[in-house]
């Protein structure tokens, strides 16, 4: 039976979830004003449908990654009528410029037209012996100056460099070995992040197709990318985690570290046991505040998308918040109030929510003097793979977990059909008993 607390809670994060905001960092300036608008319409739209931020903030950063190299790619400012003419070979363009392949050429023309360059000096940084006369000739000089007025501080496709001063191909090479030019890569990504850039260009040109009545667009024709979901280094094994726990636990282990006896330790402990016993999402559990106390042995939570799941909650989690808040309310003689957040940090006698980042680093810190053996990835997040691999390879049914993790598809759940490892379906089928 649901009490009163749980419903209070349900309708609070409800309220909190629903506090949307348009990203801060969006950046759909690259296109033109009707361009502009309409992305940011769709933006809004993903709002309206109480997309979480994570998601919405994900889109407005690939679109507005996607229109920069529009710009680049176009030599112009991308426009509804430039989109709605974007074919197959276009879209592979833009596939090839945000994985940051560098590609092998037949010739240096075509490498300078499939390339992206960068303006950076009018000296050679680099001056080799069998360039000097080059920097000597007054035509070349000409042409580097007029290069830096042409560029103009942006990145600049090949193409538009052809268009503009023809066949220059050899003196781009010499340039760009001397340093004056950059050849402009992003940073390599994963088959995993063009996976996510795809999907959420489909969409995106789905809408901009809807909206403008275009029919068989080429959008239809961006492949989905196959990639190989590999958590094998990011899942602990049983052993290797309760090493762990036990080695950075004040209460059982026999280290005596000064830091280690701070309120700020023992929270950092209590979040580590409540990810991994729970499988909650770091997010999730800077949901709670200090009026959710005391936490009975099933908690709701206001996952991703607004979407609700119940979670057991083990004596031991409780023990350790417990002793966490035990801890900061002797050592601080700051006030605590019910709407605080539950792991905070104080500064300055001011308190604030613990971040994701926060918590990330403090795990680092602890993984990097633990001496042990653990995963190469060794993350808050890959407590929450532990706890989905240990309970999925001891027998519980895959449903289940599918519900304790909140994923909306039973194929994201699959992955950890692979791994091995007991330990929390018998914790679970303690508290069931």
């Amino acid at each position: 039976m649901i009490g009163k607390k749980a419903v209070k809670k349900s309708y609070k994060m409800q309220e909190t979830v629903k506090k949307l905001h348009f990203p801060k960092k969006s950046n759909f300036t690259y296109a033109n004003k009707d361009l502009e608008k309409t992305s940011n319409d769709y933006i809004r739209s993903l709002i309206s449908k109480d997309r979480s931020q994570l998601t919405i903030n994900e889109y407005a950063r690939t679109i507005s990654h996607f229109l920069k190299f529009c710009k680049i790619y176009l030599a112009r400012s991308p426009s509804l009528d430039s989109l709605k003419n974007f074919d197959k070979d276009a879209f592979i363009a833009y596939q090839n410029f945000y994985l940051g392949r560098t590609n092998i050429f037949e010739n240096l023309k075509d490498e300078m037209l499939y390339c992206y360059y960068y303006f950076e000096t009018t000296e050679p940084l680099n001056l080799l012996t069998g360039h000097k006369g080059f920097f000597k000739k007054k035509e070349n000089i000409e042409l580097i100056n007029n290069l830096s007025n042409f560029f103009k501080g942006e990145i600049i496709s090949g193409k538009e460099i052809y268009n503009k001063f023809g066949d220059i191909s050899k003196k781009i090479e010499i340039l760009s070995k001397s340093g004056c030019i950059t050849k402009y890569k992003e940073k390599e990504k994963s088959n995993r992040s063009l996976a996510r850039c795809q999907s959420v260009l489909r969409n995106y040109f789905k809408y901009l197709s809807e909206k403008n009545d275009w029919k068989n667009h080429s959008y239809t024709e961006i492949a989905t990318s196959k990639y190989e979901s590999r958590i094998s280094n990011k899942t602990f094994k049983e052993e290797e985690l309760i090493n762990f726990l036990e080695y950075i636990d004040p209460d059982i282990s026999n280290i005596n570290l000064r830091e280690w006896s701070s309120w700020q330790h023992r929270r950092d402990i209590a979040i580590l046991y409540f990810i991994y016993s729970t499988g909650l999402r770091v997010s999730e559990i800077l949901q709670f505040t200090f009026s959710d106390l005391p936490f009975e042995d099933q908690i709701k939570i206001i996952g991703k998308g607004n979407k609700e799941r119940y979670i057991p909650l083990l004596p031991i989690v409780k023990q350790k918040i417990d002793l966490y808040i035990v801890n900061l309310k002797s050592a601080e003689t700051i006030d605590i109030n019910n709407n605080d957040p539950l792991f905070l940090k104080i500064s300055s006698n001011n308190k604030k929510s613990l971040t994701t980042r926060d918590i990330q680093r403090s795990m680092k810190k602890l993984v990097e003097i633990y001496p042990g053996s653990l995963p190469s990835e060794a993350t808050p997040h890959s407590l929450r793979h532990s706890f989905a691999s240990h309970l999925l390879q001891n027998g519980l049914n895959i449903r289940e977990i599918q519900k304790l993790l909140g994923h909306s598809s039973i194929n994201t759940t699959q992955i950890y059909t692979k791994l091995e490892d007991e330990f929390l379906k018998r914790e679970y089928d303690k508290i069931q008993n």
